[in-house]
């Protein structure tokens, strides 16, 4: 893992331009990613997941988990929407026509709100205590908390998980995290004791 100094020591701002450019610029295995994300949700299905749309180089999951759509380890997909100020999980899969929300973002022209069972979520960096850093809008952090019984995992390459990140009194706790070498589960009692120790074995 990444060995960060204190986090009094640098700021959000500091490390979001460290790793937006150490991403931009770098390689990383996705492939292995989104095979270690496949084999997770074969082990552990899941009702609906909530993905991305990914921009700035983040791992892109969307065959992936068509994928497991398709062999039913997965019921449906669905993508983070933004209107009105306000974040929802809007359902999703290859077929449907698409536009821009609010914030620029892809989604799908006509929409259908769901509330998902598992979020997967994209950042630049995540921590050690499950802190997330992303781009600095908040979206996510306003609206985790609106879906508690919700697996909310990190999609990261191992690069990008640090000992410790700058926290604020509104970052979420997230569960744990996804990278292309491990999968890293916090709260035990979401899986299962002994669901958990596979699914960090995978």
């Amino acid at each position: 893992m990444t060995s960060a100094k204190k986090s009094s020591e640098f700021s959000k701002p500091f490390y979001r331009q460290l790793c937006l450019q150490k991403r931009l610029q770098g390689h990383f295995d996705e492939q292995s990613l989104c095979d270690r994300v496949q084999s997770f949700f074969q082990h552990h299905p899941f009702h609906t997941v909530a993905l991305y749309w990914p921009i700035k180089a983040e791992p892109d999951l969307r065959a992936s988990l068509l994928c497991l759509k398709k062999r039913g380890c997965v019921h449906s997909l669905a993508l983070p929407c933004v209107e009105k100020l306000k974040m929802n999980f809007v359902t999703w899969d290859d077929t449907m026509p698409m536009t821009k929300d609010d914030v620029k973002m892809a989604v799908p022209l006509v929409r259908h709100k769901v509330i998902p069972d598992c979020i997967l979520i994209p950042c630049l960096a995540v921590d050690r205590q499950g802190i997330r850093l992303g781009y600095g809008g908040g979206w996510y952090d306003r609206t985790l908390g609106e879906y508690p019984a919700a697996l909310k995992l990190a999609v990261v390459y191992e690069g990008f998980v640090f000992d410790e990140l700058p926290k604020s009194p509104t970052d979420l706790v997230l569960d744990g995290w996804i990278t292309e070498s491990a999968i890293q589960i916090l709260t035990s009692s979401r899986l299962g004791g002994e669901e958990v120790n596979k699914a960090r074995a995978d």
